[in-house]
């Protein structure tokens, strides 16, 4: 009799534990289960609408509203799973003391680890700790644009355009209305909403914008321009006047804007970058040996990718403005890769994309040069180009070109 008892006691240890854990389960798992669905049903939903978008022309309006809600909600939802992090720790930490109080003091068989409840958990404390990957678009879907807007002329409402940003934050659009020297500031679904600058701006040709300030580029000022982002009004410029030769903006194109509010302004007949402060106090230039006319300038974590009119066009520095190598030709012949390229953005997957100017359409690479996708043609009908320039990508892999096309300038795939 007395060699059946340390059985008795491992079973019942076992069935004790099995209990506990199921109570766990119990109060946990609806939970997890929930949001994993809603989650799940959320990105579906996303998946559908995008696919719409290249059929439904009719209906992109209100696709594109129902779009925003379902972000909305998912950002939501987001935050809710977010806040139950501390459900879901508390629950690894019973899940992995279970496991150590079964194996450490009673040396209980393996076969235990397999009970159902146990695994049950597992997964989902897996499934709950999963997260989405921003998935590539399929660029060789992006042929009809999704919304064509913006008549070329100089009008309230009418565009002689270069440079655009997209402020997802606010849902704008901010457009560089280079020919009529002021800015255009129109919502995502194409309508106009109001202007600004046009008694202080020359020639703006690169524009971005952050929470609080919209940043402009001047090409027959030579300078930086910072607005009031709420207001519209002028708060400050850079003045070459004063500034040592280091310092000086000489036709200055493209720029972008880092987490910390530096500005970085491809200053293209410098041959270099030059970095300003969010007060537009100088810091720095880079690429003062490799750069030849540098046309855009754009970050990623670990990089500086510049788009220069040389004959490798995009370089990449890293963040301290070290070189770090070159990709993708281009030159005035018709066979080649790039023709004149203007500006560019990158995607969450930080592929570059460029709007290759005369030839006339939008080219695809991966940051070694390999040649994604082409978009578009040579042409005034939808889906075609008259020398595109301005170019930006949404975080929903959503492009949006300025061209010279005469009845919709801005076009959106």
């Amino acid at each position: 009799m007395a060699t059946n008892e340390p059985t008795n006691i491992q079973i019942d240890k076992m069935a004790q534990f099995d209990a506990v854990a199921s109570e766990i389960l119990q109060t946990f798992n609806p939970l997890i289960t929930l949001l994993i669905e809603r989650r799940d049903a959320l990105l579906h939903q996303l998946s559908q609408l995008r696919e719409d978008y290249t059929t439904k022309e009719t209906t992109r309006k209100a696709a594109i509203q129902e779009l925003d809600k379902t972000r909305k909600q998912l950002e939501e939802m987001s935050l809710k799973v977010n806040k139950n992090i501390p459900v879901h720790n508390q629950a690894t930490m019973v899940y992995q003391q279970g496991l150590q109080d079964l194996e450490a003091p009673t040396k209980l068989p393996y076969l235990l680890f397999l009970c159902p409840t146990l695994q049950t958990i597992q997964s989902a404390i897996s499934e709950f700790g999963e997260v989405k990957e921003w998935e590539v678009p399929d660029y060789s879907l992006k042929k009809v644009p999704i919304l064509t807007t913006g008549k070329i002329g100089k009008d309230k409402n009418e565009l002689n355009a270069i440079g655009l940003f997209l402020d997802e934050d606010d849902h704008r659009i901010y457009i560089a209305d280079f020919g009529n020297n002021r800015v255009q500031v129109m919502s995502f679904e194409g309508e106009f909403l109001t202007n600004f600058g046009q008694d202080i701006l020359k020639e703006p040709y690169g524009i971005v914008v952050n929470k609080e300030f919209i940043f402009i580029t001047d090409m027959i000022h030579n300078s930086l321009f910072k607005f009031c982002k709420n207001k519209l009004y002028l708060l400050n410029r850079t003045d070459n006047s004063d500034s040592e030769e280091e310092e000086k903006l000489a036709s200055p194109k493209g720029l972008c804007i880092d987490t910390n509010g530096d500005v970085f302004i491809a200053n293209r007949h410098k041959h270099r970058v030059s970095i300003f402060s969010t007060r537009l106090q100088f810091k720095s230039n880079l690429g003062t040996k490799q750069l030849d006319c540098p046309q855009d300038v754009k970050l990623t974590q670990d990089c500086v990718v510049v788009l220069d009119l040389s004959p490798r066009c995009v370089h990449l520095f890293s963040r301290n403005g070290d070189y770090l190598s070159s990709c993708i030709s281009q030159g005035e012949e018709q066979n080649c890769l790039l023709c004149l390229p203007r500006f560019f953005c990158l995607d969450l997957a930080s592929n570059i994309i460029i709007s290759d100017t005369n030839n006339h359409c939008i080219k695809i690479f991966t940051q070694s040069g390999k040649l994604i996708h082409s978009i578009g043609r040579e042409g005034k009908k939808k889906g075609e180009f008259i020398y595109p320039c301005g170019i930006d990508i949404s975080k929903l892999g959503i492009i949006f070109v300025l061209s010279d096309n005469s009845n919709y300038s801005l076009q959106c795939f």
